[in-house]
């Protein structure tokens, strides 16, 4: 775990939540986005036409709770985390209330309204075949047109993209700043902590999430090349960046690599990061392989004048399940093509006062 850890900068847990959790976080993310007109069990409730929302944020209140409580000491999560960041360096806390220091937040993905009938077809259409084709950059109304002229009628998984809050497709991607901390406070190089003390990055499951279906969408190993720019800048005797200014360049460096062809997307059933470990075909699985590759070397595809590629995945779980994510990993939202509202849940595990990062 702790050798995949480093070179993907990702891991799941091995074993998903038990079912009475899982409800009962779902049950209390469904009773609050009533507040915002959001009915997770309602279709008509969904927002409809290409400038709605689809994010719907909430702060579920964890403190008191014994849910929450059973979810941080969930054994599984509490072995993996004292393998990864070290036994006892690390820490969760919960939220107080909805207006304290946000711990955890839940990024609500409401479906596209142009994809039910594919989505009816999808189980007949899925293949199992990958092929790669180059992450589109372009508001989502453009996208949206050049997709109705191509072929409607395509599943998820070959359709999928990287989209931002402001509805910009091959966009959005970022690293999450530390609860209650500015994002001008400065970023060190691991080891050294900083004032986002971050071990990791909690991704929880709420639904079954397949391909296409609004998954977290990353960049093994980009915590690397984050860390390569780091050095960089203070080799170069440039103050640290900030958290700002490190999401500026991540940003900056992801436009350039996308709209030069450099980004490319898998179209198969199997194209995310699974937790049930499934085998993708050869192609996929030797690109991700050198991807990695120039990751551990310290070369970053993020560079303009170098022509490698980079490959972009997807969290694809069953309920339950909690991927971790090294806090420097490069990610964004996706495409919600699905038929239901993805219900997910984030959370920051901090390390403790003094203790160093891996």
């Amino acid at each position: 775990m702790l050798d995949s850890w480093q070179r993907n900068g990702c891991v799941y847990v091995p074993e998903r939540l038990p079912f009475e959790v899982v409800n009962h976080l779902r049950s209390q993310l469904h009773t609050s986005l009533l507040s915002q007109g959001l009915d997770t069990l309602n279709e008509d409730s969904f927002p409809k036409g290409e400038r709605s929302r689809r994010v719907f944020e909430v702060a579920p209140v964890g403190v008191g709770s014994e849910t929450w409580d059973s979810l941080i000491r969930f054994p599984p999560l509490v072995s993996a985390l004292d393998s990864l960041l070290g036994l006892g360096s690390w820490e969760i806390f919960l939220n107080e209330s909805s207006e304290s220091t946000r711990h955890w937040y839940a990024p609500c993905t409401a479906p596209e309204d142009f994809c039910e009938e594919r989505e009816r077809r999808q189980g007949e259409t899925s293949s199992p075949c990958a092929t790669l084709r180059v992450c589109p950059f372009l508001p989502f109304s453009t996208w949206k047109r050049g997709l109705e002229k191509e072929s409607s009628g395509d599943s998820a998984a070959s359709q999928w993209t990287p989209i931002s809050r402001r509805r910009h497709i091959g966009s959005g991607w970022h690293l999450d700043v530390g609860p209650g901390v500015s994002s001008s406070a400065h970023r060190s190089i691991p080891p050294h902590q900083d004032a986002h003390a971050a071990g990791a990055v909690l991704l929880i499951a709420l639904n079954n999430l397949q391909t296409g279906h609004g998954g977290t969408a990353f960049i093994p190993g980009s915590h690397l090349w984050v860390q390569k720019a780091m050095c960089d800048r203070e080799a170069s005797g440039s103050p640290r960046y900030t958290h700002e200014e490190l999401n500026v360049w991540v940003a900056s460096s992801m436009r350039s690599a996308t709209e030069s062809g450099r980004v490319l997307l898998p179209s198969c059933q199997c194209g995310g990061l699974s937790s049930s470990h499934t085998k993708s075909p050869c192609n996929f699985a030797q690109l991700v392989q050198n991807s990695l590759s120039a990751s551990i070397s310290g070369w970053s595809p993020f560079c303009g004048s170098h022509k490698s590629q980079v490959l972009i995945q997807q969290m694809v779980c069953e309920e339950g399940s909690i991927l971790l994510m090294h806090p420097l990993l490069v990610h964004s939202g996706s495409l919600n093509l699905g038929p239901r509202v993805r219900l997910l849940i984030n959370g920051m595990v901090r390390l403790k006062k003094g203790v160093q990062t891996l």
